[in-house]
């Protein structure tokens, strides 16, 4: 194996790659804008909300995207 054609090769890896998670991502985003969710705080593309929600009091982040994004 010589090395221009190795770093080709890991470049069409990365580059596909690259495709894939943008092709991931735009998808997730038209999903969720077309099942007309409630407004709410943007989630994570893997894990949701599930970061932003604090182990120790929870309700109060609950009280606060209240106050933000409405009832």
């Amino acid at each position: 194996m010589n090395l221009p054609t190795y770093m080709g090769n890991i470049a069409v890896v990365a580059l596909l790659a690259l495709l894939g998670l943008t092709l991931v991502t735009v998808l997730y985003h038209r999903a969720r804008c077309q099942h007309g969710l409630p407004p709410g705080p943007s989630p994570y593309l893997l894990f949701g909300n599930t970061y932003q929600i604090p182990s120790s009091e929870p309700w109060k982040a609950y009280a606060n995207w209240s106050r933000i994004y409405g009832e």
